[in-house]
Parts: structure tokens; C-alpha cells; sequence
């Protein structure tokens, strides 16, 4: 499609205020804590919830009925009885049936707790999640709630269980209200809403019936609470809410998880970028082709697309969504999927509701055991099926824009400091050697050989994070230069690529450590010595390090050269760091060509080793696992760690003058051998990983970790990984999916809020994702690179100059650009119009005009063929 653009007369347009579109639709099961009755409405908890709502901009509606857990099971379905001016109401007036009304949670206050309690309120929660709520929250208005929680989820099938803790959180800090008055019904409402929207509660006009205290502190006691509902444990000053466009000085860093259909990581809005090769379907049976087979065949394009059926197969088949935990709530909605060509094309397993259309499909989706399938049962040779895509149909418009990461995704990753992307590049074991072996950004799936160096960058970019690259043991040289070349020619300026060559080469478990092994022998022959396949490796990630030298020579300061070592066993380093057959051979010694040592921040590998297992059975069975797997911890792993290992390499970084980092740190609680197929310690180990304890050891760790710079600069806490499931092979991620918020992940998150005390400016700041309601008003963006979308109504969308992403949705929308007419080059791709500016490229679709900050008189007017957009 091309564009037709000219200049016309700049239009005035109304502002008004913006709405996001997500929200909460609740029903309560409450008492006098939630809703007095008789009292003022500032005595109610919603009231004070739906002001929340429309300050923040986030739909909201409640309904309520007052009674206890016996009336509450007895009476279902329920008839609300709360009237509460100014909160929009569910059911409503109308026979509306509880089910028709659509709540997504209830809540629901005990009151007074005896044994009978948790069978009345698990009958209310699983009639509820019949009816489609998803999740049940425990309103805490006494003693005793916490353990009704988890009474009431061990034996229920309905919806996610949880907590609104208020009365342990009031205790906690220091919060006295007097009850049945507006303070009272705040601080209730401030921590019911960081228990149903994961954040702090927004700030709002207060009247003066609140108290001058609370409402001179309210932004203060509003993060302090939602550091403690999601259960921090961490420093005076640090927040769960950063600025909108990121921290200027984060400390932590994440490993990123590996691209996978079961990984709960989403990082693409695209869904099939994660999706499993294609799989041949034998008659009678499942599978039974592998993708190797397809590609040895010839079935398949080099993006990975199939191009034929093979003989005696029935269908060819790729899986996404895979195994998801039902309370991945994130993933849940209607999809869309797109494909050029013709065939016979299906979709299997937990697609729903499907609708076919031309060359596009919808269904939905909820996330559970199993996975969708994109199945394949006849392909036109002429004209195949490909190019597939499948993505929410939320994400469809910033999708067209040109968005390519998941905003859920981006908002666990964009405001640390680094990314380690060894999982991402499929660096252990890679086969890759060539530049042609490289991944590509038009791959059908990045999990066949990881995510290519344009899509990281990009990422890096508009996260405004520090990339860690780890290259291809096998890489050859012209492939690191061409990999550095790019990294060094699209990286945002101020931020830094640390480039390592290959991952733990020390550790046999992966394939480089052989190779590097065979190397060894190969240069300098089988009597070399015991650490010969160290010395390799520090030669070889010597000459990795020069190469990329010399394509940052013009300036090295964006570049951190990265050297990485086994930090249990001190003393290899020298091998690595100095490698003295390399030396004899005249060469200089590698720790030369290197500004960072890398260590790692594991602990718990004992806890899950065989011969740790019947102690860990019997304190399973007597119900003391937790305290006793705490002090095992404390007393073993985790303090040899920080007195032993940490001191000696901090000592060797600082003697050799490099920085110290951590490549990858965090719990590493996994049943190894038998004690993996142990069924209890499998469960115990999954629970205890996002516990508590856990997240005090974190601190702990976090605070001895930051001790260790007190000599010489370290780096950030580097956490392994970001977001991934537990499961019988670990509990690696921060996050269990990208909703999830648990004491270890918050405990993190808290800690990067606390300054590493490095000023780079603003060069870790970052964009935002910002979506206008369907009235018409006004986005402004920042400075970076942000993701600005219209809604229904007529929108003005100001973008910063960034290399900004636009949909206009909707109505008759405009966008102001920096500037004057004269800055900025308009292009046309299809229905995406490029503006090339001097700092960057703005692209938009769905948008009617555009306006120059510095040009009144001008503007832009952009149409579409008379047949419409696409």
C-alpha cells in the first residue's frame, strides 16, 4: 500500500484524559472491615478503590454482600446488597447473573476463623471459579488468615488462591487507624489494590476527612506497602516503582531464559518467534519427524518454513504456549493468527472458539496443561503456507507499528542494567562457525538456533540496558567481527556491550569445555598439563576480546571485555588469566586483552544432591524443611560464598586491575539423581524458591555482593534468570511467569532500586508503552524510544524524536514531532509510514495527520487508497 502525503493546515484538537484498558471486576463477600454498614461512604474500601481506579485510569467495578463464611457458602449464587456512590457496579440493577456480569475476583473476609472455616470458604471459591473468576483473595481482617490461605488452596480445584493482607501489613508498618473511620478504609483500599494490581496505589486527591499524616505521607506509604504485600525484604529507600522512564543507576542484572514453546519467559509479541521446529506426524502415532529430518529432506525453507509434506506423513505440526501455569493470567485472551500462502491449516489442542477467516484466524486461549498447535495437513508447493504469526489481539496494533516485544515481558527486564544473553544465543553446545551459520531475524522460530544480534540489540536499545553477548565457541573470526561490527555500529550511544567469548568453559557438562579440551591437545600436545584446556580457553577468549578491541577502537569505552572463571575452585583463574603455553609461544598473557572477571553468586547445589536427600525427606515429614533448609543454607553454601569465595576473587579482579562481575547468581535449589524423581522434594523445592526465607537469604546476598566492590568496582547482582516455570529440572526464574510477583522476585526488584554508584546520566533509561483510552486526548512520549497507541476517539500523540513506534487507532489522530517540517523525511512501507528524522526513525500507522513542535504553520496530512487500510 503507498502513502500519499502533503501539507495542509495544522488543526487544533481537545486534550482529555487518558484510561488504560486493563482493570478489575470484583465481587466482595465482606463485613464491616470492607463496608460498614450505616457508615459514611468514606468508610468503604471500594470507594476508596474506584477513585484509585480513575486516577490511574484502570476500569473498575465492584458489588458486595455483608455476611459471614456460612451465610456466603449457603446463599450462591449471591445477591449484592452494597449501593456505594461512585463505584460502578457489576450485576448492577439488572437481573444480571453473577456469571453474565463477568468478575474476574472475588474477596472474600472470613471474620472470626474456626476449623470449619476453610471448607465454607474453599465451597464459595470453587462455585465462584465455575462461574469464570480466576482469582480468590482472603480479605486478612484478623488473626489467623495467612494459614487459612494455604488450608484453603491445598484442597481447592477452583481459582488461584491469595491474600489481601491487611492486618499483617498495618502491623508491619507501624499503622494504627482508627476502625470505621476514612483512614481506616484508605490504608485497607491501599493494600487491596496492591494485591489486585501488583503495584503501589496510585496517588489521588484526598479530602480533608483523611488525616493531615496520611495524606501528607500517602506516596510514601503507598510504595512501603506494596514493598511489603509483594513481600521485599529490602534497604530504607529502596521502591518497587521506578520512574516511568526507568532507573538511572539500577544494580541488578538478569540472565535471560532460554527461547522455548513451554517457556513462560514471552518475550515476543509474536508468539511463533518461540514456537517448537516443525514436527512430522506418522500415521497412527505422534511425531515421529523431527525438524532435522524435514531440513536433511529438503521440507524446509531456510527460515524454517515448510515447503512440502514428506511422503507417509500425515501433517506437519509446531506447538507454542506449551504447558503454561494456569495462573499465567497474562497469557490468557482471544488470539490472532496470520499466514501468506495456501494449504490446509489448523489449529489443535488448547486453541478455542476458532474462527477462520482469509488467511487469518482467531481463538482463545487459557493457559493450563497442554499447548496450541499450528497443524499443517496439506501445503500448495506453488504458493506455501509461511510467514505465520500468532499474537494476542491486543498487541495487533502496536504488532503493525513495528512492536516486537512483549510490554509484559519489558516490564520485568527494562529497568535493570544488563542482560546476559547466553541462553538467547543457544551458546552452550552452539554449532555455529560461519556468519551464514547465524540466526536471522526472518528465522520462522528463534529456538532452532537462538535469537539473532539485530533483534538483542534492539532490545538493548529500547530497554536501555548494558547487552552481555556470549559468542559461539566455534565462531571463526570473521564471525565475531561481524557480530562486534554490528553491535558497534546499532547500539544506542552511552550504553555498553560486554562480549565474552562462549559460556563456563571450565564445566564439562556442556560441549565447549571438550572442544576447548581437543584444542589444547591439538596446539600443544597431549602432555600439556592438567589445566591446558583453560589455558585454550583463555587464549581463545583473548584473541575474541581483541577482535572486538579493534571494532570499538574508536571508542572503547562502550565496550566491556569479559572474562569468566570457575568460581569454586580458586586458583584455575590462573590458568585462564595467564596461560603460559601461550605465552612460550611469545604471545602476550590473556588476561591483557580483558577490563572485567567474571564470577558466579550460586548457592543451594548441596541441598539437592542425593546424599542430602533422607535428611531432607525426614524434615519434609516432620514440617520442618523450611527453617532447617534456612540454616543449612546460611550456614553452608551461602556463607562459603561470601567469606571464602567472593573474598578470593574480589582479591585476584583487583590485583590483575579488572572489574569484577558476576555472570549468573541466585538460588540453585534442584534435585539432582534420584532425589529429582523424588515427587515431595521436587515439590518442596519449587515452594521454598519463592518463599520468605528465600528472599532474606537474596538480601543477604545481595547486600554481601555489594561488600565486595568495597576494594574495586563490581558490577551488578547478575540473577539467573529472569522468568521461567519450576520444575523437576529447577526453580531458575525471579519469576514464575510474567505476572507473578513473590517475595524473591520483589526482593530483587527492590535492591535495583538502591544505586550501584556509577553516573552514566540517562544512558539506562528507557521508553514507555503508553495507550490512550477510547475519548480522545492526548500521549506524550519522552525522549527514548517509546510505543504510543490511540484509541476509538480522535488522539494527538506527541512523540520525543525517539525511534518511537505509533498506532493511531481509530478516529482522526495526529502526531507531533520534534522539530520542523524541514528535520524529518517521510517514506512509505505498505500501510507503515517511516518519518526519518536526525536522531531517528518514527514509525506509525493508523494516523491521519502530523504536526512539528517547531512548525506551526505546517503539517502533514497522510490518506490511504480509497479502498481503506488493510
Amino acid at each position: 500500500m503507498i502513502l500519499r502525503v502533503w501539507l495542509v493546515l495544522v488543526l487544533v484538537l481537545v486534550t482529555a484524559p487518558l484510561r488504560a484498558e486493563s482493570g478489575a471486576q470484583v465481587f466482595f463477600f465482606g463485613n464491616a472491615a470492607i463496608y460498614p454498614a450505616g457508615g459514611d461512604d468514606d468508610d468503604a474500601v471500594p470507594l476508596w478503590l474506584a477513585r484509585m481506579a480513575g486516577a490511574a485510569g484502570v476500569a473498575f467495578a465492584a458489588d458486595g454482600t455483608s455476611g459471614v463464611p456460612a451465610t456466603f457458602a449457603r446463599d450462591l449464587p449471591p445477591a449484592p446488597d452494597w449501593r456505594i456512590d461512585g463505584v460502578a457496579r457489576g450485576m448492577g440493577d439488572s437481573p444480571r447473573s453473577f456469571r453474565m456480569a463477568g468478575f474476574d475476583t472475588v474477596v472474600l473476609a472470613p471474620g472470626m476463623i474456626d476449623a470449619g472455616t476453610a471448607a465454607l470458604v474453599r465451597r464459595t471459591f470453587d462455585w465462584a471459579g465455575r462461574q469464570g473468576v480466576r482469582r480468590a483473595l482472603l480479605y486478612e481482617d484478623g488473626p489467623g488468615a495467612a494459614a487459612l490461605v494455604q488450608e484453603v488452596a491445598a484442597g481447592s480445584p477452583g481459582p488461584a488462591v491469595g491474600i489481601v493482607p491487611v492486618a499483617s501489613t498495618m502491623a508491619a508498618l507501624g499503622l494504627a487507624p482508627v476502625d470505621g473511620t476514612p483512614d481506616a478504609a484508605l490504608l485497607a483500599a491501599m493494600v487491596t489494590w496492591s494485591a489486585l494490581f501488583r503495584s503501589a496505589a496510585p496517588e489521588i486527591a484526598l479530602p480533608d476527612t483523611v488525616s493531615a499524616p496520611l495524606r501528607d505521607g500517602y506516596a510514601g506509604i503507598a510504595e512501603r506497602i506494596w514493598l511489603h504485600v509483594a513481600g521485599a525484604v529490602a534497604p530504607e529507600g529502596a521502591v518497587l516503582t521506578p520512574p516511568a522512564t526507568g532507573l538511572a543507576d539500577p544494580s541488578l542484572a538478569f540472565g535471560l531464559a532460554g527461547i522455548a514453546d513451554w517457556s513462560t519467559e514471552m518475550p515476543f509479541i509474536d508468539v511463533m518467534k518461540t514456537a517448537r521446529p516443525w514436527i512430522g506426524h506418522l500415521p497412527g502415532q505422534w511425531g515421529g519427524v523431527d525438524a532435522a529430518d524435514l531440513r536433511a529432506g529438503g521440507f524446509l525453507s531456510p527460515e524454517g518454513w515448510p515447503l512440502a509434506i514428506p511422503d507417509g506423513v500425515e501433517s506437519l505440526e509446531s506447538l507454542v504456549l506449551t504447558d503454561l501455569p494456569e495462573d499465567a493470567a497474562d497469557t490468557a485472551g482471544r488470539y490472532v493468527v496470520r499466514w501468506r500462502g495456501e494449504g490446509a491449516l489448523a489449529l489443535t489442542g488448547r486453541a478455542r472458539d476458532v474462527d477462520f477467516g482469509d488467511h487469518a484466524a482467531r481463538f482463545t486461549f487459557t493457559p493450563g496443561e497442554g499447548f496450541v498447535g499450528v497443524q499443517l495437513a496439506a501445503i500448495d508447493a506453488a504458493d506455501p503456507i509461511r510467514d505465520i504469526t500468532m499474537m494476542r489481539e491486543d498487541h495487533a496494533d502496536i504488532a503493525r507499528a513495528g512492536a516486537v516485544f512483549n510490554p509484559d515481558f519489558l516490564a520485568t527486564v527494562h529497568d535493570v542494567r544488563s542482560l546476559r544473553f547466553m541462553d538467547w544465543m543457544a551458546t552452550n553446545g552452539s554449532g555455529q562457525v560461519t556468519w551464514d551459520d547465524r540466526p536471522r531475524p526472518d528465522d520462522a522460530t528463534f529456538a532452532r538456533r537462538g535469537v539473532p544480534v539485530e533483534v538483542m540489540v534492539d532490545l538493548a536499545n529500547r530497554a536501555g540496558v548494558d547487552p552481555w553477548f556470549t559468542l559461539p565457541h566455534m565462531a571463526d573470526d570473521d564471525y565475531v567481527r561481524r557480530f562486534a561490527q554490528y553491535v558497534h555500529d546499532h547500539l544506542r550511544p552511552g550504553l555498553r556491550a560486554n562480549a565474552e567469548w562462549s559460556n563456563e568453559v571450565w564445566n564439562f557438562t556442556f560441549p565447549q569445555a571438550g572442544w576447548a579440551a581437543a584444542q589444547a591437545r591439538a596446539r600443544w600436545g597431549d602432555a600439556a598439563g592438567d589445566d591446558a584446556w583453560m589455558q585454550y580457553a583463555g587464549t581463545r577468549a583473548a584473541e575474541v576480546a581483541d577482535i572486538w578491541a579493534g571494532v570499538f577502537a574508536d571508542d572503547p569505552s562502550r565496550l566491556v571485555r569479559v572474562v569468566a572463571t570457575h568460581t569454586g575452585w580458586p586458583g584455575l583463574e590462573d590458568a585462564l588469566l595467564d596461560a603460559p603455553l601461550r605465552q612460550a609461544e611469545g604471545l602476550p598473557a590473556p588476561v591483557r586483552s580483558f577490563d572485567a572477571y567474571a564470577v558466579s553468586g550460586y548457592f543451594g547445589h548441596d541441598i539437592g544432591a542425593e546424599e542430602f536427600a533422607p535428611s531432607l525427606r525426614a524434615w519434609i515429614a516432620a514440617g520442618e524443611a523450611d527453617a532447617r533448609v534456612t540454616a543449612a543454607l546460611r550456614e553452608g553454601s551461602v556463607a562459603d560464598l561470601v567469606t571464602r569465595l567472593w573474598p578470593h576473587h574480589a582479591r585476584v579482579a583487583r590485583e590483575r586491575g579488572l572489574m569484577l562481575l558476576m555472570y549468573e547468581g541466585g538460588s540453585h535449589l534442584v534435585g539432582q539423581g534420584a532425589a529429582g524423581e523424588d515427587a515431595a522434594i521436587n515439590a518442596f523445592l519449587a515452594r521454598y524458591s519463592y518463599s520468605p526465607d528465600i528472599a532474606a537469604i537474596y538480601a543477604d546476598l545481595l547486600a554481601a555482593w555489594r561488600a565486595s566492590g568495597a576494594a574495586q568496582p563490581v558490577g551488578p547482582f547478575n540473577a539467573f534468570v529472569d522468568i521461567a516455570p519450576p520444575s523437576r529440572w529447577g526453580s531458575w526464574g525471579a519469576r514464575r511467569h510474567t505476572g507473578d510477583v513473590n517475595p524473591r522476585w520483589a526482593t530483587l526488584a527492590a535492591w535495583n532500586s538502591v544505586p550501584l554508584g556509577e553516573d552514566r546520566g540517562d544512558a539506562l533509561r528507557h521508553g514507555v508503552l503508553r495507550r490512550a483510552g477510547d475519548g480522545g486526548g492526548v500521549l506524550a512520549g519522552t525522549a527514548w524510544a517509546d510505543v504510543l497507541t490511540g484509541g476509538a476517539g480522535d488522539d494527538v500523540i506527541v512523540a520525543g524524536g525517539g525511534a518511537d513506534l505509533v498506532g493511531g487507532g481509530a478516529g482522526h489522530d495526529r502526531v507531533v514531532l520534534p522539530g520542523k517540517a524541514a528535520d524529518w523525511m517521510p517514506a512509505a512501507e505498505g500501510d507503515v509510514l517511516w518519518m526519518i528524522g536526525p536522531e531517528a526513525e518514527v514509525r506509525m500507522v493508523d494516523v491521519e495527520e502530523i504536526a512539528f513542535s517547531d512548525d506551526p504553520g505546517a503539517v502533514l496530512t497522510v490518506a490511504a487508497p480509497a479502498e481503506g487500510r488493510e
